[in-house]
């Protein structure tokens, strides 16, 4: 491909876990690096609705990179460096976008805390 174009490509493969009736649902494969490529190639800004994807279902990964940690790390430096830019903003990007997606307890505890320090 890169000789060809010029661009260079890292596909991704990953499976949703198929599921066929009357057999055991498959084993999901690299959907956290899925996540996080598509959350690099999202701009900062509209990051904060990946925050309520609560995935159950993470199945396995390749194995190069802590996929889901690398997420949560990007994820977390953008909301913390909005917070120390415009509080005002960041306030009501957590209240309007964040809080009302996330259904796991531990990040609407840490997002709480979160807006009671801006």
């Amino acid at each position: 491909m890169k000789k060809d174009t010029g661009v260079d490509i890292e596909p991704i493969y990953y499976s949703a876990g198929l599921k066929k009736e009357n057999k055991l649902q498959e084993t999901p494969y690299n959907i956290t690096k899925l996540l996080y490529f598509i959350t690099k190639k999202t701009p900062p800004i509209k990051r904060l609705v990946y925050i309520g994807q609560d995935n159950k279902e993470k199945g396995t990964n390749d194995g190069k990179k802590d996929y889901e940690k690398s997420w949560w790390k990007s994820t977390w430096e953008f909301v913390t460096d909005l917070a120390k830019e415009n509080k005002d903003t960041a306030k009501q990007m957590i209240s309007d976008y964040a809080l009302p997606f996330v259904k796991n307890p531990a990040i609407r505890k840490i997002l709480d805390s979160l807006l009671k320090k801006i």
